[in-house]
């Protein structure tokens, strides 16, 4: 699980993204009950029923996302499930929950992009919808309730509370739901290329990836690769720009094709090619030398075939690019590496390289 791979410096930056490892889950009636006894248990305890009557009425009334407000600590799992059993079924198992934000003044606009129900410390979430109002109230007094036990058959029915006239239906964008493993169509590198191609092209067509280590490359980068590879990076880029899934957080995608950017700067140099992938903007959590510290030694001068301006403006942007220090500190390291060789195809390289130094943070 995440927990056991905690130290790994990486999963502490915020873009990071871990694969969890699949587990088998049994469970039993008897042990649904119980957590959902657990639940209603923890409700009672920490939830007013005016709240928990609120958060219904966001519901029925279709308002996105619908809170649950004044609660002064996160939910239990066993918690958010019972809040899903007075709803019929076809909505609740429609539903994304968040356990609880402790931001004072969250942002529905914000938030709502993300979930459906959230948690939060506000004290009260906003008027009642006189259409909803006694139906919400009801829900929230059956579910809290000591003397209203829920049978097993709530699981698959809501608590047999009539639904009001005119219930508005709620839906879901279903294609907000990320899919894991879906692949994009993206034209691959032949069998007999160079395997660091391949994995930068397995990186590229997983729609679930979003980070490349640097160092996962290292020990594939080859002592030369091939000019005629390099369209296969301007394609990708165009081609995930418009293959985005909708469900995909639109500043994390365009970390992923910051991240291509930089891998055909940094092993395909050549005038022709940045211009058509472009630079990490500087406001990017990327630089655009991110994988200059995977080349040998001697690979650092063929980024003068850059030319003196996009040296200068590929320099400038890993300087000043808004990357973590675990992304900018080897890179800025690399770089005064590469300047202390003083072995350099271009006049300027080293001006170019003690410029950028300057602008990175200390």
């Amino acid at each position: 699980m995440w927990w056991e791979q905690r130290g790994v410096d990486f999963w502490i930056d915020p873009d990071a993204c871990l694969s969890l490892r699949a587990e088998n889950v049994t469970v039993d009636e008897d042990a649904i009950g119980n957590a959902l006894e657990h639940g209603r248990h923890q409700l009672r305890e920490s939830v007013s029923p005016d709240a928990l009557a609120r958060l219904y009425d966001q519901l029925l009334s279709g308002k996105r996302p619908a809170l649950l407000a004044g609660v002064a600590q996160p939910l239990s799992p066993e918690a958010l499930a019972a809040l899903l059993l007075p709803l019929p079924r076809d909505i609740a198992d429609r539903l994304s929950l968040a356990g609880w934000i402790p931001a004072e003044r969250p942002s529905p606009a914000d938030v709502g992009k993300r979930w459906d129900v959230v948690v939060v410390a506000t004290a009260h979430a906003g008027a009642f919808d006189p259409a909803t109002e006694v139906q919400a109230r009801r829900m929230a007094e059956a579910l809290l309730s000591f003397d209203a036990p829920l049978p097993s058959a709530t699981i698959d029915e809501p608590l047999q509370l009539l639904p009001p006239p005119e219930l508005p239906e709620i839906t879901i964008d279903i294609q907000r739901v990320a899919k894991p493993g879906v692949r994009l169509g993206l034209p691959a590198p032949p069998a007999d290329a160079p395997p660091l191609l391949h994995e930068l092209h397995a990186f590229a067509a997983s729609a679930d990836r979003r980070w490349l280590d640097p160092r996962s490359l290292a020990a594939k980068q080859p002592s030369k690769i091939e000019g005629g590879y390099a369209s296969f990076f301007s394609s990708w880029v165009q081609e995930l720009r418009k293959q985005r899934p909708a469900w995909a957080h639109a500043e994390q995608w365009d970390v992923k094709i910051d991240v291509l950017r930089s891998a055909a700067i940094t092993f395909f140099p050549d005038p022709t090619l940045l211009r058509t992938v472009g630079i990490p903007k500087n406001d990017s959590r990327v630089p655009a030398l991110l994988f200059g510290p995977c080349l040998h030694e001697r690979q650092g001068n063929s980024l003068a075939a850059l030319g003196e301006e996009g040296l200068r403006q590929v320099l400038t942007q890993s300087a000043r690019c808004k990357a973590p220090q675990s992304v900018l500190h080897p890179v800025r390291e690399w770089l005064r590496r590469w300047q202390l060789r003083k072995s350099y195809s271009g006049t300027n390289v080293e001006a170019l390289i003690g410029d950028a130094l300057r602008l990175f943070p200390h």
